[in-house]
């Protein structure tokens, strides 16, 4: 894989560019009503085909691949094929582009937690003595993310408008659920309760992890974790 993707760590943009050269970015169209994802068929063939023979032995020979592969058949929903070539491979890409661009070794075990801590962001601050829950935490499709900051603004009493919306899009893009520190945060701070979206884009998919900080009342986090099943499933 590094003899076809090189040591020049300007090559690329970023991680994704990488990605899309290898040929484990799908392609996404949309036209009126109507959207596909497709496979990538401009690519370099010879990095394609080593980086999903890698991500397939890998799923027996590394835990970390092996807990991120189940992770996403069992909490996603991903089939065998896009488990593997669509987001580990995808991953496995994303982390030699790393370790480029920051002159270090890859640690599996550093790798793994740094997975862990990105799938669940700490988003919310508190005064000492003040009453604090867990974020809710789930994951959504992109198409319906203004759907759901929306609703939350209505929960929260936030009048979110358009600028917000340009913001948050504009900023999605560049989230990356792969990286520790790739999450976007946006407060929706209304004249009910203030609540903070932890938003991360997930690398090779449509799909965009989700993170809701500062919902405290029952009510308010039944509403927002009915949100993200709603969301997850249309």
């Amino acid at each position: 894989m590094l003899a076809e993707i090189g040591d020049n760590k300007t090559r690329f943009a970023d991680a994704r560019g990488s990605k899309a050269y290898a040929g484990a970015l799908p392609i996404t169209r949309a036209s009126g009503k109507r959207s596909g994802i497709t496979r990538r068929w401009v690519k370099n063939n010879r990095l394609n085909h080593v980086g999903c023979l890698t991500a397939f032995s890998s799923i027996t020979a590394s835990p970390g691949a092996k807990a991120h592969y189940r992770r996403r058949r069992d909490d996603h929903g991903d089939w065998h094929a896009a488990a593997q070539r669509n987001n580990l491979f995808n991953r496995m890409l994303g982390q030699p582009y790393h370790c480029l661009q920051h002159h270090t070794l890859f640690q599996p075990a550093l790798a793994a937690a740094a997975r862990r801590r990105s799938r669940l962001p700490c988003c919310s601050s508190h005064r000492e003595g003040e009453r604090v829950t867990e974020p809710i935490t789930g994951w959504i499709w992109g198409r319906n993310l203004r759907a759901l900051l929306e609703l939350l603004s209505r929960y929260s009493g936030y009048a979110f408008d358009e600028t917000d919306w340009e913001t948050i899009a504009a900023s999605v893009q560049d989230a990356d659920d792969e990286a520790p520190d790739g999450w976007y945060s946006y407060p929706l701070v209304g004249t009910s309760v203030a609540l903070e979206v932890s938003l991360a884009q997930a690398v090779g998919g449509e799909e965009v992890s989700v993170s809701i900080a500062g919902a405290e009342t029952p009510e308010l986090r039944l509403r927002a974790d009915t949100l993200l099943s709603a969301f997850a499933s249309h």
